[in-house]
């Protein structure tokens, strides 16, 4: 099994608040595992603790009870254990771009996996072409709009060839098109994904199985189209149909009212 998470409980204390204000969110009782290479999402009305799971994954954040493995190696509360083998991207890219140049968050995504030194001009430009960031590899990651920061912070995030990536938002300050092609690239990865996301369709056109997180509990683990085409279920989990299939349903009883 790739990730392990037993028990786990955590609730913000007053030295969280200090640095995330408002936070009254407690985790009970989280078990779950994900296999190499799925992709799953991880959905949930605001504050039902999507993001927080993110981060005790990660390791920014230590649950007071619980354990979280990678490959059966304990990374509860430890970042660098667990950056060896996981990568997130956070709702807020710009947290993760800090150097001048989109060039110099290659090389320094490439110095993680000790490819520096080999690694040639062409070399960098390819990288940058194939995931569709040639034209930005000399500009400032600070100049970038959105959707293009997010696009340059998740292609350093898989130089470093993560076994899990954890995304956290993905598409929601993204246009169209932006969004079009991100749902591409999360389909043509190989690697395991958990995504956290109120973007329904995106969950139904990535992943094949789906989380269910209702005031801090794991409400449904399953079928990602078994759990998103139940309006009952949902509804009871402060959520709703994804659009595409609440258009479906319009549709259908305007046809069926002709």
């Amino acid at each position: 099994m790739l990730l392990n998470i037993q028990n786990l409980n955590f609730t913000y204390t007053p030295e969280h608040t200090k640095k995330a204000l408002n936070q009254s969110l407690t985790l009970t009782a989280i078990n779950l595992s994900l296999k190499k290479n799925e992709k799953v999402a991880l959905v949930g009305s605001n504050g039902s603790g999507k993001s927080t799971l993110l981060l005790q994954i990660a390791g920014c954040l230590t649950p007071q009870k619980g354990d979280i493995y990678i490959n059966d190696v304990a990374i509860t509360g430890k970042p660098k254990k667990a950056g060896k083998h996981i990568g997130m991207l956070f709702y807020n890219p710009e947290v993760q771009l800090l150097l001048p140049s989109v060039r110099e968050e290659i090389l320094f995504a490439l110095e993680a996996t000790s490819s520096r030194q080999k690694i040639s001009h062409e070399q960098i430009k390819k990288i940058a072409k194939d995931f569709n960031c040639l034209d930005l590899i000399d500009l400032p990651p600070q100049n970038l709009s959105t959707g293009e920061k997010q696009r340059v912070a998740l292609m350093t995030l898989l130089i470093t060839s993560p076994q899990l990536i954890l995304l956290d938002e993905p598409t929601s300050t993204l246009d169209p098109k932006a969004r079009k092609n991100l749902i591409d690239t999360l389909n043509r990865l190989n690697t395991a994904l958990l995504i956290a996301t109120h973007d329904l369709d995106m969950a139904l056109s990535v992943t094949q199985r789906t989380i269910v997180l209702h005031k801090g509990t794991i409400t449904a683990d399953g079928a990602t189209k078994n759990i998103l085409t139940d309006a009952e279920f949902l509804n009871k989990n402060d959520l709703e149909l994804p659009l595409s299939l609440q258009k479906n349903s319009i549709n259908q009883h305007i046809v069926s009212t002709l």
